[in-house]
């Protein structure tokens, strides 16, 4: 049991070390509705989505769709996401300590070291043809979900399933 402290302890500190060279500081403060910040946008990790799907060939969209979010909040301006490099290290780090992130409370406390108010979960369900989006938005402070939403479609209209998810968080931030 100590080992497995020691060893978590460890990969906590390498985490901030990893952090501390990319984060521009804490995220401002505020209340959790519409929280705008007096102008400046809301600091969000994306986080990959998981993907439940029988049918092989969707592994990409765990990665894909965090991605086209990205872009689309970066084109939006009321969502600032945190660069997706930083997040995988404290991920990986704390993954090879813990054994898995799994839960909203332990994704909130990365996405707080990583200068985050907000961290965004997803999942990705592929079901004959048809393609759901699902997110959650946890806030840092508190672990508590703030937005639940969904988007679908049929798989072939993918990317404008993706840029509606991105429109309805922003919506919920505006």
């Amino acid at each position: 049991m100590r080992a497995m402290k020691n060893a978590f302890a460890a990969a906590f500190a390498v985490a901030l070390l990893a952090i501390g060279c990319v984060s521009d500081g804490p995220a401002p403060a505020g209340d959790a509705e519409g929280e705008h910040f007096g102008g400046e946008p809301v600091r969000l990790a994306i986080f990959d989505f998981e993907v439940r799907s029988s049918v092989q060939g969707y592994e990409a969209l765990a990665s894909d769709v965090p991605a086209a979010l990205t872009e689309a909040f970066l084109r939006g301006g009321v969502v600032r996401p945190l660069e997706r490099a930083a997040l995988e290290k404290v991920v990986s780090e704390l993954e090879l300590s813990l054994g898995g992130l799994v839960d909203p409370g332990t994704a909130a406390k990365v996405g707080k070291l990583a200068g985050a108010r907000f961290v965004l979960l997803g999942q990705a369900s592929v079901v004959g043809g048809q393609v759901r989006l699902s997110c959650r938005v946890v806030d840092v402070e508190t672990a508590e979900i703030v937005y639940a939403g969904s988007s679908y479609g049929d798989a072939e209209d993918i990317f404008e399933i993706e840029e509606e998810l991105a429109d309805l968080v922003e919506e919920d931030f505006s």
